[in-house]
């Protein structure tokens, strides 16, 4: 059905007989899919993510996210609540004293041509003061608003900046985050409270990818070697993009497990940085 390379902990307190009690996360994007369950004392107690092929039957986002749904049976099952993320690159941050609603195809055309059938929508980022602003294909939609009835809809953007804001605010000074995921990158720069740059790169090859941070910087006139760099995302410290980090930067740490959630004894082997994105969604749903 054009999937590949599933991964997954099932921890032994998940029961498929009470889901009705569960919470449901699902973090979509065209190069994965990936979703977790926690259960009613916020324990995360089964994560499954699915890699999307470069090339395969389909590249239809909708058709990706629907050839899951059939084949998986779990996440078919009936929750108490459903938080779904989805990955697009056409999103724009707006301030809050200047974010009119029902003018987020004029913020948004500013940056991207729109279909007309997108719809549109915008989260609130409280803790920022800002709207972010995104499209949803119209087929995405409806397939989220059928097979996942009663979902509530975010930006991936809103999640991860919900939760490196968490994670700023408890420090002083700068501090930059980067989220890495197959060929993207996206960076957001706090200065504690303060969000100072927030995008998303598409990156080919290491190079690129080392670019776009050191650019970064650059345009921010910060120095790699004074301000700390977080890592979350599908990155490990054998990887070339660890490896050009650790050369420009002094540094650098890799995130830990959130604090707003818990997890079983099966996540013990489950790298924390991994699934950050994923887990971020909780924010969304407080």
């Amino acid at each position: 059905m054009g999937t590949i390379g599933r991964q997954e902990l099932v921890d032994t307190k998940f029961s498929e007989q009470s889901t009705s009690v569960y919470n449901l996360s699902v973090l979509a994007g065209t190069d994965r899919l990936s979703y977790f369950v926690q259960d009613s004392q916020h324990t995360v107690i089964l994560l499954r993510s699915y890699d999307f092929p470069e090339r395969g039957p389909s590249n239809d986002f909708a058709e990706k996210i629907r050839n899951v749904y059939l084949q998986d049976e779990w996440i078919r099952l009936p929750y108490k609540r459903i938080s779904f993320g989805l990955l697009d690159p056409i999103a724009t941050l707006v301030p809050g004293r200047l974010y009119q609603k029902g003018m987020e195809r004029a913020y948004l055309e500013a940056m991207s041509q729109l279909a007309d059938s997108d719809n549109l929508h915008a989260d609130f980022v409280e803790p920022l003061g800002l709207y972010n602003a995104y499209r949803v294909p119209k087929g995405v939609q409806e397939l989220i608003q059928k097979s996942f009835e009663g979902a509530r809809l975010y930006h991936h953007h809103t999640a991860l900046l919900l939760a490196f804001y968490k994670l700023a605010a408890s420090r002083s000074g700068h501090r930059m985050f980067l989220n890495i995921r197959q060929q993207w990158v996206q960076i957001a720069v706090f200065d504690q409270r303060d969000l100072l740059f927030c995008n998303a790169f598409q990156f080919q090859s290491g190079k690129d990818f080392i670019y776009y941070v050191m650019l970064t910087f650059d345009q921010l006139g910060l120095k790699p070697e004074v301000v700390p760099v977080v890592l979350s995302g599908q990155i490990t410290a054998q990887s070339e993009n660890y490896r050009l980090l650790y050369r420009y930067i002094r540094h650098l740490t890799l995130v830990q497990k959130p604090d707003y959630l818990q997890f079983g004894s099966a996540f013990d082997q489950l790298p924390p940085h991994f699934f950050f994105d994923l887990y971020s969604l909780q924010l969304c749903a407080l």
